[in-house]
């Protein structure tokens, strides 16, 4: 039990993500995000049930949260998990499990959850042993920056690419940008790139349901990926042509807006799926095959 919510004042996990830390088949770590915007670690190492438990307490041994969102926005998607991009594995000091947890915020629940206009955010918390990691200090904000452009002059959504220390910081966040945005689909982690999709819905009976954006972000910082993702000219290729401008710098779209509800991207090679709807996006790397040395041995 997280000891968080009561028959007055209800709680509920999200789908949970696992981990098998150590590669031997079996699951070590779960994280879980619930409605009071706690993100969960649980640590089920133990080959005994009876030794399994929240991950951290806290100074009186009541479980503790890894992460808590600003102003407690809901968590009711399940996060997806990847080991830490940048940062090997450390005994000395430990950072031990080297996990980062994507995730975002919203609900989209019941009937009042049309009409919300909370703010929300999408994060990526790394996991190095340390609960109760905070937003406001712990945390780079990334920004969406104003006047870029597409090769077609539409409005570009940008982020920011404030650097991160992970010496001293725990990942990073940014705030969906549109009234009522949320992301309530799961994202996905693919090669360098976090994937997600969000929604904003309508009260509206006429329309068909909404619309939101399709995200690509840096997995290392939450910001603008320093090359293009998106097949955003629709040119087949994805080169310098699906960079933006804002008339002085350059950098790359990390959203594209799509209408109706999204539910999370599918990918088949390099193609993304959001319900029927297909982008492209940049490819995995190839691997190798076939043989990789060869020694000649003289008799």
């Amino acid at each position: 039990s997280t000891e968080v919510g009561s028959l007055t004042d209800t709680n509920a996990l999200a789908t949970p993500a696992l981990a098998d830390i150590d590669g031997n088949g079996t699951v070590d770590r779960v994280y879980a995000g619930d409605l009071k915007g706690n993100m969960w670690a649980f640590d089920l190492e133990g080959t005994s049930s009876s030794s399994w438990k929240v991950a951290y307490e806290d100074s009186v041994s009541a479980p503790a949260p890894l992460f808590t969102t600003e102003n407690n926005r809901p968590i009711t998607a399940k996060p997806v998990l990847a080991k830490h991009p940048t940062q090997p594995d450390s005994s000395s000091p430990s950072n031990a499990p080297n996990i980062m947890v994507f995730f975002g915020t919203g609900q989209y629940l019941i009937d009042a959850d049309k009409s919300a206009t909370d703010v929300e955010s999408f994060y990526g918390v790394w996991d190095k042993g340390d609960e109760n990691v905070d937003f406001a200090s712990d945390l780079i904000e990334q920004t969406f920056e104003t006047g870029f452009t597409d090769s077609n002059g539409n409005s570009a959504l940008v982020l920011s690419r404030n650097a991160i220390d992970y010496s001293t910081d725990y990942g990073w966040y940014f705030k969906l940008p549109e009234s009522g945005e949320r992301a309530v689909t799961s994202p996905i982690a693919r090669a360098d790139t976090v994937f997600f999709n969000s929604f904003v819905p309508t009260t509206d009976p006429c329309s068909v349901g909404g619309y939101g954006f399709k995200f690509a972000v840096d997995m290392t910082t939450g910001g603008s990926s320093l090359e293009p993702v998106f097949d955003a000219d629709q040119s087949g290729v994805i080169d310098e042509g699906d960079t933006v401008s804002n008339g002085i710098d350059k950098s790359t779209l990390v959203a594209i807006r799509q209408e109706g509800f999204l539910p999370e991207p599918v990918f088949i090679e390099d193609l993304a799926f959001t319900a029927e709807t297909a982008t492209r996006v940049k490819g995995l790397k190839d691997i190798p095959s076939g043989r990789f040395s060869w020694q000649e041995l003289l008799q």
